[in-house]
C-alpha cells in the first residue's frame, strides 16, 4: 500500500500521539470526534501534518493490525473520509483534493494482491465539491467531480448538481445543460431533480437567454421531472426583468390551479415589475390577493412598494403604508428604512422622515450611516442647513461614523448657500476626522469659488488637490473653464482647456460649449481663430 502515496514526513512526538487517538477512534467508529481532532490537527500553526502525510500515517498504522486483511478496507475509507470531511470544513480543500487524486489514480485495480486504498466515502466528497464551490473554485469542483468518475465511483444527484452549479458560475451554461441531459441517460448516471433544472434556468435568465430558460423549462416537464416553487419564481422573476409581466402573472395563475401555491417570494417579485411599471393601483389588488390565501407582507415586500411610490412621488401613500406596517407589526430593516426615508425626502417631507426614524428607532431600529447620509442630504437639498448639522451631529452622538459621503453632502449644501470658508472648514474637520476627502469634494469648493469669481481660489484648491494625490477630473477643470470663460477670461479659459488635454483630462461637451459661449458672447474677440483653437 506504501506505494501509493507520497513519502511520509516525520511526525512530532505530539502529533505522532494524536495519531494514535485518531487511529483509535477511527476503530470505535467515533467518526465526528475523529474529524474534530483531525481539524485540529490541520489547523495547528504550524500544521502538525498535511492530509496525505496523516493519511499515510494512519495507513501505517492499519498495516499493524493483527489481521491486516480483516479490518483495513474500512478503516482506510473512514481515515480517508475524517481528513477530506475535516479539510473540507476548514475551508482548505487543497490537501484533499490531492488525497483524492492519489486514491482515486491509484484505483482498484492498481493494487491487486494488496491491501487497497478505498476512496472517501461519497457524503465526504460531497461535502468536499460543495466547500470548493464555497469557495469559487469551480474548476477544481469539475476536476474532484472527474476524479471520482475515473475511479469508478458513481457520484449521487448532490454530487453532479454541484458541477452544475460550478458550470453555472463559471458561465459555462452549455457544459452545465450538457451535465443535466446526461444524468438519467448516460450510464451510472443518476437522475435529474428540480434543483437540476433550477440551476441551469437561472443561470440562463442571469445571461439574458430568456428564450433558452424557457426552452429548458419545456424540456424539465418533458422529462418528467415536477417543477417546484424555485422553478416557477424564476421563471416569473426571468419574464418580469424581462419586461414580460404578464407572462409572469400568467406562470402564477398556472400556480394557483395546478402546481406549488405561490409564496411571498412569487408576489413580491410580481410586484416589483408592477412598481417598475408605474402601475402601482394594480399593487394593491395583488396585495389583496395576498392577503386572501393569508400571506402577508414581509420587510422586502414594503421596500418594493416605498420604492415604486418613490418614482411616482406618492409620499402620502408612503406614510400609509407606514403606518399599517407598523399596525401589522411588520419589522422595517435599515435597507427598508432607507428607501422610505428617500422617498419622502425626494417629496419635501424631511423632517416627517426624521420622525419617521424616530419611531423606528424606538421600534428596536439601528440607525446606519447610509439612512443619516439620506437625512442629511434630504435637509441640504430643501437648503436647511441647520436641519442637516442637528442629523450629523445626532448621528455622532449614536457612534455612527460620518463617511465622506455624509461630508460631501453637508459641503455641498454649505456652498450653494455660498458659505464656502465653512464649507473649507468643515474639509479640514473630515480629515481630522480620518475620513479622505474625494475628488468630488474638491470639485464642489471648485465650483462654488468659480461661481464667486475667486478665480484664484479655484487654482489653490486644484493645487491641494495634486498634493493630496487626487487627480483633478473632466469636472474640476470644466468648473474653472466656465468661471474663467464667464469672468470674460477667455484666453485662460482655453490655456486650461489644452493643460487638461496635455493632463490626459479628455475634455467633454460641457467644456468645449463654456468656451464656444464666451466666444459668441464676446463682442471684442474675432471668433474664427479661438474657434479654430477650441478643436485643436
Amino acid at each position: 500500500m506504501s506505494r501509493l502515496l507520497p513519502r511520509r514526513r516525520h511526525l512530532s512526538c505530539t502529533s505522532t500521539a494524536s495519531l494514535s487517538e485518531l487511529a483509535s477512534l477511527l476503530d470505535a467508529g467515533r467518526f465526528h470526534r475523529a474529524v474534530d481532532l483531525a481539524k485540529s490537527l490541520l489547523s495547528s500553526h504550524p500544521p502538525a501534518a498535511n492530509v496525505p502525510d496523516l493519511y499515510q500515517a494512519l495507513a501505517a498504522t492499519a498495516d499493524t493490525k493483527d489481521d491486516p486483511r480483516a479490518r483495513p478496507h474500512s478503516f482506510l475509507r473512514d481515515a480517508a473520509s475524517a481528513l477530506v470531511v475535516a479539510s473540507a470544513r476548514l475551508c482548505q480543500p487543497d490537501g484533499a483534493l490531492r488525497l483524492l487524486s492519489v486514491l482515486a489514480s491509484a484505483g482498484d485495480g492498481a493494487c491487486a494482491g494488496e491491501v487497497c486504498s478505498p476512496l472517501p466515502s461519497l457524503s465526504s466528497c460531497n461535502l468536499l465539491l460543495e466547500s470548493l464551490l464555497f469557495v469559487g473554485r469551480h474548476a477544481d469542483v469539475r476536476a474532484a467531480f472527474g476524479l471520482l468518475v475515473a475511479a469508478g465511483a458513481r457520484p449521487d444527484t448532490f454530487a453532479w448538481n454541484k458541477v452544475v452549479q460550478a458550470c453555472v458560475a463559471a458561465g459555462d451554461l452549455d457544459v452545465a445543460l450538457a451535465m443535466v441531459r446526461r444524468m438519467g441517460r448516460s450510464e451510472g448516471a443518476p437522475p435529474p431533480d428540480a434543483f437540476s433544472y433550477n440551476v441551469v434556468i437561472a443561470g440562463l435568465w442571469r445571461s439574458g437567454k430568456g428564450s433558452d430558460a424557457l426552452k429548458v423549462f419545456d424540456e424539465m416537464v418533458d422529462m418528467g421531472v415536477v417543477p417546484n416553487r424555485i422553478t416557477y419564481n424564476t421563471m416569473i422573476d426571468g419574464h418580469v426583468k424581462g419586461g414580460d409581466l404578464e407572462a409572469g402573472f400568467r406562470l402564477r395563475d398556472q400556480m394557483l390551479h395546478d402546481g406549488p401555491k405561490p409564496n411571498i417570494v412569487t408576489y413580491n417579485v410580481l410586484l416589483s415589475g408592477l412598481c417598475r411599471a408605474g402601475r402601482m393601483d394594480e399593487t394593491r389588488v395583488l396585495m389583496d390577493e395576498m392577503a386572501s390565501h393569508s400571506m402577508f407582507p414581509d420587510g422586502f415586500t414594503y421596500s418594493i412598494l416605498f420604492d415604486g411610490l418613490t418614482r411616482t412621488g406618492e409620499s402620502r401613500t408612503m406614510l400609509s403604508l407606514f403606518a399599517e406596517s407598523l399596525k401589522k407589526g411588520v419589522m422595517l430593516g435599515a435597507y427598508t428604512c432607507s428607501i422610505l426615508l428617500n422617498g419622502l425626502c425626494k417629496d419635501g417631507k424631511v423632517a416627517k422622515a426624521e420622525q419617521v426614524l424616530e419611531m423606528l428607532v424606538h421600534t428596536g431600529l439601528v440607525p446606519t450611516t447610509v439612512i443619516y447620509n439620506t437625512l442629511i442630504n434630504g435637509y441640504c437639498q430643501v437648503r436647511d442647513l441647520q436641519g442637516a448639522f442637528c442629523i450629523f451631529e445626532q448621528m455622532k452622538s449614536r457612534h455612527i461614523r460620518p463617511d465622506h459621503i455624509t461630508y460631501n453632502a453637508l459641503i455641498n449644501g454649505l456652498c450653494k448657500l455660498e458659505m464656502v470658508t465653512k464649507a473649507e472648514d468643515l474639509v479640514m474637520e473630515m480629515e481630522k476626522s480620518g475620513v479622505d476627502p474625494s475628488v468630488e469634494t474638491f470639485n464642489t469648493l471648485v465650483d462654488a469659488y468659480g461661481t464667486a469669481g475667486q478665480l484664484e481660489k479655484c487654482f489653490t484648491v486644484l493645487s491641494d488637490m495634486q498634493q493630496k494625490g487626487i487627480k483633478s477630473d473632466v469636472i474640476s477643470f470644466g468648473s474653472v473653464v466656465k468661471a474663467f470663460c464667464k469672468n470674460g477670461k477667455i484666453p485662460e479659459a482655453v490655456a486650461i482647456l489644452d493643460d487638461m488635454i496635455y493632463k490626459d483630462v479628455a475634455p467633454n461637451a460641457q467644456v468645449y460649449n463654456s468656451i464656444i459661449d464666451a466666444y459668441i458672447e464676446s463682442v471684442l474677440c474675432p471668433p474664427w481663430p479661438p474657434l479654430e483653437l477650441c478643436f485643436t
